[in-house]
């Protein structure tokens, strides 16, 4: 009997048939008895996880899934066992607590290794949730903002000084400046010192960032194909790459240690921690390896983001020179020394605020879907939908906010639709949700806003910008995994004379 690398070929053809015919039943039963067959959902899609997992891995998935929404309305069936749903009423049923039911629970696959102790972020019990939310409150109210004002308007001082040094020798590249001040402050909140991202020109820490969110998104996609695990994962441990995140883990881990070790009387996130845990209420303790992760996740959530909402926020400002125009006038004719712009002055800018939350709409930092599975048992109504138990569900924040079902005008950049213009009341404004909602909603929203907003008047209160021909399609070139990957944002930065 002929042999095949050492197997019989008989054995060998019988094998590979068998298993064709199993990849064919399953396709069949996905199409045509899958609980989920009812919903619409491009064939590709709903036989095999296959496209989801090409999209993903590719960094295509926020616009792939925008288009099927296009094509097949408020719900989608974006996998065998997966529904998309762009329906705003879909984010309380998904996202917010109801009487008759827990929370819905987090998708396991979502995330890239099983931690052995969890953070904030991927904890699934609600009730432990809770406990680590309650520890961190504090640091993120609104006492613990006004006494960490001196620290952030620190780090923007140094970036305009930064920004009029280095006007002069050409566009500057403001997705990297942006990213500077953003790791500045929230390195020094988080460690207790600075990452001197700004005086250094240091981009170590945005390169960490973006590969490990490019790394681990295209990570999470191998949990669905369980049998390609044993083949992929030891050659991504071998990478370049999955090494280097490794050794920025490490790093990042000790300089986490080093502030717990440190007695200070400063403010920043882990003094007020610690502060909350001294009462001694065992419904707000975190253990010392529940910190060192949770705040590991705190460096990238007010950072990242962050700096992306500002990149975006600008480009679309220079791509809609009314819009700017608008904005810079409120600002320079609100304030006459760059001193006075301050936590609570910014609030006095109507029109930034809606600028911000457009920007937000158009280019939510966070596109993708955070995976809920319905709980499994008589099913759920989703989003006006009735949908079986254990289907994994989720909103996907860019189709969401950008579709002609939600939003007049859809793909324009149009402030005025935030405060009250009579052209949009039909829009549908709670469809934009960039912070999520609910209990696990992001603890982080009145910093960012509070950062964005005096960062972005500071740089319009100072210069007039220009966008090179170069950037003219940054947003269309742009790949997501989870984060967003962003190309360069040139822009000619001329310092405002006054007199």
């Amino acid at each position: 009997m002929a042999f095949l690398f050492g197997v019989p070929w008989m054995v060998l053809v019988a094998s590979i048939v068998s298993y064709a015919i199993y990849l064919a039943s399953v396709v069949i039963y996905n199409i045509f008895f899958h609980p989920l067959r009812h919903f619409p959902g491009q064939i590709f899609w709903t036989s095999s996880r296959v496209p989801w997992a090409w999209n993903t891995f590719f960094g295509q998935m926020p616009f792939a899934v925008s288009k099927l929404h296009a094509r097949y309305g408020n719900v989608v069936r974006i996998a065998p066992d997966e529904l998309s749903l762009i329906d705003p009423s879909a984010w309380k049923d998904i996202m917010a607590a109801h009487k008759e039911r827990p929370l819905m629970q987090k998708d396991p696959a979502a995330f890239t290794r099983a931690a052995v102790v969890e953070n904030i972020l991927t904890v699934k019990s609600d009730v432990e949730h809770s406990r680590m939310r309650r520890v961190l409150t504090h640091a993120f109210s609104e006492k613990a903002m006004r006494e960490q004002e001196p620290l952030i308007q620190e780090y923007v001082d140094l970036l305009m000084n930064s920004l009029h040094e280095t006007a002069e020798e050409g566009p500057q590249n403001m997705v990297s400046w942006y990213n500077f001040v953003a790791f500045d402050i929230i390195g020094d909140l988080t460690f207790g010192q600075s990452l001197k991202c700004i005086r250094k020109g240091n981009s170590q820490w945005i390169t960490f960032m973006n590969v490990i969110f490019k790394t681990g998104r295209r990570v999470s996609v191998f949990r669905y194909f369980p049998h390609l695990t044993p083949i992929m994962m030891p050659l991504m441990r071998r990478s370049k790459i999955y090494k280097s995140s490794m050794r920025s883990f490490e790093n990042t881990r000790a300089m986490v240690s080093k502030r717990m070790a440190t007695k200070t009387d400063r403010k920043d996130f882990m003094s007020y921690a610690f502060r909350a845990m001294e009462r001694g209420d065992p419904s707000m303790m975190m253990s010392k390896e529940e910190m060192m992760v949770t705040f590991e996740v705190l460096m990238v959530a007010g950072s990242e983001t962050t700096a992306t909402l500002l990149s975006g926020v600008t480009f679309q400002l220079l791509k809609n020179p009314d819009v700017l125009h608008k904005l810079v006038a409120e600002i320079r004719s609100t304030f006459a020394h760059s001193h006075e712009i301050t936590m609570v002055s910014v609030n006095n800018l109507k029109y930034q605020l809606a600028v911000l939350d457009e920007a937000l709409r158009i280019m939510p930092p966070v596109a993708t879907a955070l995976v809920r599975l319905v709980p499994s048992g008589a099913g759920e109504v989703v989003g006006g939908h009735f949908v079986p138990g254990g289907t994994r569900v989720g909103i996907p924040p860019w189709a969401a906010s950008r579709s002609p079902l939600n939003f007049r005008d859809s793909e324009s950049f149009v402030p005025e639709r935030w405060l009250g213009d009579v052209r949009y009341a039909g829009d549908r404004r709670e469809a934009s949700q960039p912070f999520n909602i609910g209990p696990r909603g992001c603890i982080g929203r009145n910093l960012a806003y509070a950062e964005m907003r005096i960062i972005l008047a500071r740089v319009l209160f100072e210069f007039d910008l220009e966008l090179m021909e170069s950037s003219n399609s940054w947003l269309e070139d742009l790949k997501n995994f989870t984060l967003w990957q962003k190309d360069p944002l040139m822009v000619r930065l001329r310092p405002v004379v006054r007199g």
